[in-house]
């Protein structure tokens, strides 16, 4: 994968990626901002193509983050929360099945944080909580299952 900056002036720069490019301007969102959305919009990438490829209609679908950064430099991320907001006919047990795909196997953001960044994620479900504050594990750490119901043993 090749990325790539050009400055255009003051501290604008112009981002370009394998389909395009867009211009970064720190004065409306911050490189750390852009990395975190990077972070959860690959998670959400995946669970509206796994929503997709089982033929369930997503009605509506969000996701945020609240990171808590370092107060000295590096003012890097210690922890986060991922919130998955998803209105849609799937079982419950189907909808984390997709979180933990999503988070265990397909996304590389989080798969690359994982390891220095304390992470956890709830999903709301057509409006219900379903799973809160679920801890996502370090690489080469058994994942517990009682979190999420053992939809994912």
């Amino acid at each position: 994968m090749k990325l790539e900056i050009k400055h255009i002036d003051g501290k604008k720069f112009e981002a370009f990626g394998g389909g395009g490019s867009f211009v970064i301007d720190p004065a409306v969102i911050t490189p750390l901002e852009y990395f975190g959305l990077g972070l959860i919009s690959c998670s959400g990438v995946d669970i509206v193509a796994m929503a997709e490829k089982n033929s369930i209609e997503v009605k509506s679908f969000s996701m945020s983050m609240n990171g808590v950064r370092n107060e000295d430099f590096p003012k890097k991320f210690n922890s986060a929360e991922i919130l998955y907001k998803i209105d849609c006919d799937a079982d419950e047990t189907m909808v984390k099945r997709w979180v933990m795909s999503s988070i265990e196997t397909y996304c590389s953001t989080i798969n690359t944080v994982r390891n220095c960044v304390d992470l956890t994620y709830t999903i709301i479900q057509n409006g219900v909580e379903i799973v809160k504050n679920a801890k996502i594990s370090k690489v080469g750490v058994e994942y517990m299952t009682e979190d999420i119901g053992g939809c994912c043993n």
